[in-house]
């Protein structure tokens, strides 16, 4: 019984520390997942693989697959890395859409400083109407 636990801890633990989504995340970060990660938003500007950093979209890829301006869409997921914080949305609409990415210009070094969340709440202001509230 030991052995069986012991081995599976360990498989857990490769699995973990192996895995990019293994890798511990800064706090902003978890942040950011835990206030909008379910929420529903609105497009301000159309949503297909659209780039945004402090200064406004900086990407704007356009494609039949698009979240429209005007349209309702769900955030799934928040993933970060060293240079972005990625976003996975799926339009609300009573066919099932395919998911589509944005990511904001937001490094892991910018996600550490103290105005963090307001870098982001700017850059989320660009393309979403309705801005999610920090902690």
């Amino acid at each position: 019984m030991k052995v069986r636990m012991i081995a599976f801890l360990s498989t857990l633990l490769v699995a973990t520390l192996w895995s990019p989504a293994g890798h511990a995340d800064d706090a902003v970060c978890v942040d950011i997942r835990e206030m909008i990660v379910g929420n529903t938003y609105v497009a301000k500007e159309p949503l297909y693989d659209t780039k945004v950093d402090n200064d406004g979209i900086v990407d704007l890829e356009r494609d039949k697959q698009e979240i429209p301006v005007g349209a309702q869409f769900k955030v799934l997921k928040v993933e970060c890395d060293g240079k972005k914080l990625e976003i996975k949305l799926r339009e609300v609409a009573p066919k099932k859409k395919e998911a589509v990415d944005i990511v904001f210009k937001l490094s892991k070094a910018e996600r550490q400083m103290p105005d963090a969340m307001e870098q982001f709440q700017t850059m989320v202001a660009y393309v979403w109407e309705d801005v999610p509230a920090g902690k």
